[in-house]
């Protein structure tokens, strides 16, 4: 079986080397790159073919939103995982809306990752139990 191919977006050279060495440590996920901004992560994408993205932007870049559009506009199926996320509904809801299939909160753990990248990768959308309620309320029309 093939490793999960994924590449590492996040200006925390710490959590860079951290991620690295946790998916060293697995035989079932790879990690093909890392950059420290979106700008930099854009020119990598192409040539090292990720499954998953994920993805922490600082604010000097735009914001995650901006990280994200930008990655989805040139890599539409590429997956992307938010990591480090508030619990901020509209937050949330913006990430979704510009195409994040998976969102971790800020408390997720190194198990929450490799879970949420291994459900990415079976095509399971991953969210937050405290957050899908006002989901599904969105999608119900319960909710504006």
């Amino acid at each position: 079986m093939k490793p999960i191919r994924v590449y590492l977006v996040n200006d925390n050279r710490l959590l860079r080397e951290s991620v690295k060495r946790l998916f060293d440590a697995t035989s079932d996920i790879g990690l093909v790159g890392t950059a420290a901004t979106a700008a930099t992560a854009i020119e990598d994408l192409s040539s090292v073919s990720p499954h998953i993205v994920l993805l922490q932007c600082n604010r000097s870049e735009g914001g995650y939103s901006c990280a994200l559009q930008r990655v989805k506009a040139r890599f539409s199926r590429i997956k992307v995982l938010m990591l480090g996320m508030s619990d901020d509904e509209e937050d949330f809801f913006t990430a979704i809306r510009y195409g994040a299939t998976g969102y971790l909160l800020r408390d997720a753990s190194t198990d929450d990752v490799l879970e949420a990248v291994r459900s990415l990768h079976r095509n399971e959308a991953v969210i937050p139990k405290s957050l899908s309620l006002a989901l599904v309320e969105l999608a119900a029309g319960v909710r504006a």
